[in-house]
């Protein structure tokens, strides 16, 4: 009986055999959860990979959270720019624009924990998988059997196992639950032993592995860290270049090394926005010690709220406040720490030798028995020279000091200038005095001063003292208003150092030169910079932000300043998923940056005079991107990387007398005496002569096989040919007086026309049986140097007063005056610069600035921009839209988001 039951019970073979893979399916599933599980809590920990003594240690626990919104940051971009890191600057443009920053499976992966840690000339990543350990286990298997793989790492062992070596510079290992990056071998060596933790204090192991109240924690051990500043200050500014100095910044800092703390960990924090930029560093001091150093004595003193601050009026845009010590003990630190080549001991002492002689004082009593411990440089709204200010410890003192050197025959104090009922002395400075303060950048040979609410204010300019006087009995303090207030949110008010700028007005020390943070530093144009001291901790805090940035179309990285004079013409490689551009400089040097890397390239050609770019069929043929011909007809074909293809140069034998022009995949060279020479990719020579008595003044158009060009002159004319043969039989076409350019060849209903119009303005179209189209020729008002263009079917002309005419072929025309514009020279170029339907119409003229209009003569948005000469357009940030790069009339290179 039971055995019925369970033959009735049992399920059908078929029914069994569906089940089986499902059932396979299952016991897979439990087998891959189990081994992820078990992966998953068989971990190395990333603090027993990373090696001690770093500079700077970062750690994140979702790489994605806090990498993914940089991508859209200007900042990011400038930083691509660097010399370190251009080389991966197309790559992170690719990147940004990719659509896999949508993918759900990407966002995942990268939700994963990052240490890092920067030291002395290397670095190393750790990656731990965390849920995805289970896979991670199985890439060393997997490499050596995908060849693509195998073929490209390099396996290297040592006691600790197996890594692999991507490059020169980039080693890796893969342990459990661990992806290990390095850029030195040795590094990451140290890091296979997996005991490192061993080797850090218990306070370091507790910073390391708290719980993260940010997406990113930055620590850093104080020596190292000081040390590696150091070392990149080396970088120094294009004026330290010149001057041959060391930096001030890295004498301080060698000068406070000696007094870090070696038990405490040094804290940044770094927090960055479109619009807002924080940077805090604490860096904890063991001033503990009976050594008498001058700067050890500015770092015992702990900072106080200075008495000066609440007292700018809001007319103040910007100050410089020092609160550190007395004159004195400044004086002493800036012995220690000013670079030997500005010698400012001996300037001192010849001064305080000049002062015994002519005051009878020393120059110590003579500056500081009076002067207090403020001093601040600020600048007031609407004037161009600085204020210095002193705060004054001792007014009788400063009344005696001040009487004596004025009863001298060699200084006068001027009491007759009342400005606005204030009475505003003047001194004229002695130049013992003057020299000190030059050697430390003061320069104020005659300052006007006033005495107010116990501070002296000298200025240059006697208005900023009335001003100074007026906002004393303002409500309206500078401490209240938006901009102080935007960059202050995070700041406390005291401070040893402070200084609050804005970029039209004052440059800070740590945005001058040319460096990558330096401009991203200039993004935020407005912002705060304290160094704070208190119970032991050095503190420096910058808080910035980007108030009325100078445009909305602003490419990070431009514009580049270009060393030597240009002719303004930018010329774009025809070559696929190229992205160079090229440009002369000074008829000596062919020059190209590559729009996505940024990489910059250079090639000497004396008395190079044009360079036209190759087509796409001579860039796959030989990989010539770039013709460059010199003033005696040497013809160069280049690559992308300027080197001279195979069988180039050629001595063509051309005294030339138009720019060059490419002809289905030939570089022409026309004649004076109007003979075409054609030199073939391969670098065949051929001639071919044309009807042109007078010479080519202008290079020819080119239209598919149609090629025609303007012989200048009373009996010149319009010469047009077809594959070499002349299309009309009667001569050239007739102007009636003299024109300038080359003939506009264009397509309609089915014809194929030419236009030119003359200097007068008289305007004419013919088809290629020599006729005129009906109703040309029409006139225009204006004096013309330059041909029409085709756009959208319609005619567009620009005269040399700035009018710009639309004329369609029936004859009608349309016309606009640009404001404040004249071409006598100028360009008119033509493409379709946003993907839209319809083309673009871009002029510019004798002005540093590019108009843009479509074929209706509206002007594009965001136009006009800066330019002079040709704009091309290229996605120069990733975001998949045309940006508009041109030269400009003060030799740089700008580029401007015209699509945004």
């Amino acid at each position: 009986m039971d055995k019925q039951e369970n033959k009735k019970k049992k399920l059908p073979l078929g029914v069994r055999l569906l089940l089986l893979p499902f059932k396979l399916l299952l016991v897979l599933l439990i087998v891959v959860l189990v081994w992820f599980t078990f992966c998953y809590f068989d971990r190395v920990k990333s603090t027993d990979a990373l090696p001690p003594e770093y500079a700077v240690y970062l750690r994140t626990d979702s790489i994605w959270d806090t990498a993914e919104p940089l991508l859209d940051l200007d900042a990011t971009l400038i930083a691509m720019t660097s010399p370190e890191l251009q080389k991966y600057r197309d790559t992170f443009l690719k990147v940004k624009s990719s659509r896999l920053r949508k993918s759900f499976f990407v966002r995942t992966a990268l939700k994963r924990r990052l240490d890092a840690a920067v030291y002395d000339g290397s670095a190393i990543g750790i990656l731990d998988a965390g849920v995805l350990s289970g896979a991670v286990r199985i890439v060393p298997y997997a490499i050596p059997r995908i060849k693509k793989l195998s073929g490209l790492l390099e396996l290297s062992s040592n006691q600790y196992g197996n890594y692999y070596q991507l490059n020169e510079s980039t080693f890796f290992v893969l342990k459990k639950n661990l992806i290990i990056f390095s850029t030195d071998k040795m590094l990451l060596e140290n890091a296979m032993t997996y005991s490192n933790s061993k080797l850090y204090s218990k306070e370091e192991l507790s910073a390391m592995t708290a719980k993260l109240k940010n997406p990113l924690r930055i620590l850093a051990n104080g020596k190292n860290l000081l040390r590696f500043v150091e070392n990149m200050d080396s970088e120094k500014s294009l004026e330290d270049e010149k001057e041959k100095n060391p930096s001030a910044l890295k004498n301080y800092l060698e000068a406070i090394v000696p007094y870090l703390s070696e038990n405490e960990f040094t804290e940044l924090t770094f927090g960055i926005t479109q619009n807002e930029f924080n940077l805090g560093i604490s860096v904890p001091m063991n001033t503990e010690t009976d050594e008498d150093h001058p700067v050890l004595q500015l770092l015992k003193r702990e900072s106080s709220v200075p008495t000066l601050l609440p007292k700018f009026s809001e007319d103040v845009q910007y100050y410089t406040l020092i609160s550190a010590g007395t004159l004195q003990s400044l004086k002493d630190a800036i012995l220690k720490i000013l670079p030997a080549e500005k010698d400012f001991s001996s300037t001192w002492n010849k001064s305080d030798s000049v002062s015994r002689i002519v005051f009878n004082t020393p120059l110590d009593e003579l500056l500081f028995s009076w002067t207090g411990d403020e001093f601040a440089v600020f600048g007031i709204e609407g004037k161009s020279e600085p204020v210095f200010a002193i705060k004054v410890a001792d007014e009788a003192k400063r009344s005696e000091i001040f009487d004596r050197i004025f009863s001298s025959y060699l200084l006068n104090s001027n009491d007759s200038l009342l400005v606005d009922g204030v009475r505003l002395p003047c001194v004229q400075m002695p130049g013992f005095v003057l020299s000190v303060l030059q050697a430390l950048n003061i320069n104020v040979p005659k300052p006007y001063y006033l005495i107010r609410d116990g501070y002296l204010y000298m200025s240059q300019s006697p208005e900023n003292l009335v001003a100074i006087n007026s906002g004393a009995h303002n409500s309206k303090r500078l401490t209240g208003s938006t901009n102080w207030q935007r960059v202050s949110s995070s700041q406390t008010p005291y401070s040893t150092l402070s200084l609050y700028y804005n970029l039209e007005r004052s440059v800070p020390f740590f945005v001058k030169g040319n460096s990558a943070m330096s401009k991203i530093l200039a993004l935020y144009n407005s912002g705060r910079f304290d160094l704070r001291i208190k119970d032991s901790v050095l503190s420096v805090q910058l808080q910035a932000s980007a108030v009325e940035l100078e445009s909305s179309r602003h490419i990070p990285g431009f514009p580049i300043e270009l060393e030597n004079k240009t002719n303004t013409t930018l010329v774009k490689s025809n070559a696929k998923k190229s992205k160079l551009v090229f440009w002369l400089e000074n008829d000596s040097s062919v020059n190209s940056l590559d729009c996505g890397t940024f990489a910059r390239g250079k090639t000497e050609l004396p008395e190079v005079q044009y360079i036209v770019a190759a087509s796409e069929a001579t860039t796959k043929a030989n990989n010539g991107e770039l013709w460059a011909v010199t003033k005696s007809g040497m013809v160069y074909l280049l690559n992308g990387k300027l080197e001279s293809v195979f069988g180039y140069p050629i001595l063509s034998g051309v005294s030339m007398t138009c720019p060059p022009f490419v002809y289905k995949d030939s570089l022409v060279l026309a004649g004076n005496d109007g003979v075409l020479c054609f030199i073939s990719q391969t670098g065949e020579v051929s001639q071919f002569e044309t009807d042109a008595e007078d010479g080519i003044k202008s290079a020819p158009a080119v239209n598919g096989d149609i090629l025609a060009f303007y012989e200048k002159g009373f009996f010149g004319g319009i010469h047009i040919y077809k594959n070499l043969e002349p299309v009309t039989k009667e001569g050239p076409l007739e102007l009636d007086g003299i024109a300038y350019g080359s003939p506009c060849l264009f397509t309609a209903g089915g014809k194929q026309y030419t236009a030119m119009i003359t200097q007068a303005g008289q305007l004419y179209v013919y088809d290629f049986n020599g006729e005129l189209l009906d109703p040309f020729p029409v006139g225009l008002n204006g004096v013309f140097y330059m041909n029409v263009a085709m756009a959208d079917g319609y005619l567009f002309a620009l005269s040399a007063e700035g009018e710009f005419y639309r004329v369609g072929l029936d004859g009608k025309s349309m016309r606009i005056k640009i404001p404040y514009f004249t071409a006598k020279t100028g360009r008119i170029t033509v493409c379709d610069y946003d993907g839209q339907a319809g083309e673009e119409i871009f002029i510019s003229g004798d002005g540093n600035s590019l108009y843009g209009f479509n074929s209706l003569m509206e002007m594009l948005p965001h136009f006009p921009v800066s330019g002079y000469g040709n704009p091309l357009f290229v996605d120069l940030n990733g975001d998949n839209k045309n940006d508009c790069l041109a030269i400009t009339f003060d030799n740089k290179i700008s580029a401007s988001n015209v699509l945004k």
